[in-house]
């Protein structure tokens, strides 16, 4: 079987073609991993950070928290009155500059458990 004139070098020609599409999905893909995966840590850090608001947590247990939950270059917020809620910011580390990095945002919001009565008092 002999090819025709015509039809030599056009697998070349196709690769040339579909390498550059391939790359910007698998590059696409790796910046959306990137982006579910810090919005899954400031999920999990908004929500364990004011689960422990709500326990009554010391401040440098709520402290180690943060620094220990929170995804790089994240800013933590909270109030605690009337209600606990926290917001987690953090911007994903940008795998190539010229890609935009969108800050992702999760706020938690959990009501403080009750004061537990010893002897008729609070404590």
């Amino acid at each position: 079987m002999s090819r025709s004139a015509s039809q030599r070098g056009s697998i070349t020609t196709e690769t040339a073609i579909a390498l550059p599409f391939l790359l910007t999905l698998i590059l696409a893909g790796v910046w959306c991993l990137g982006l579910i995966t810090t919005h899954l840590q400031c999920i999990d850090a908004s929500r364990d950070i004011a689960r422990a608001l709500a326990r009554g947590e010391s401040p440098d247990d709520v402290q180690s928290l943060i620094r220990h939950l929170t995804p790089p270059n994240a800013s933590v917020t909270f109030q605690t009155s009337p209600t606990i809620e926290v917001t987690v910011k953090a911007t994903p580390r940008a795998l190539f500059s010229f890609l935009p990095a969108p800050t992702q945002i999760a706020v938690a919001t959990l009501d403080p458990e009750p004061t537990a009565l010893i002897g008729g008092t609070t404590r």
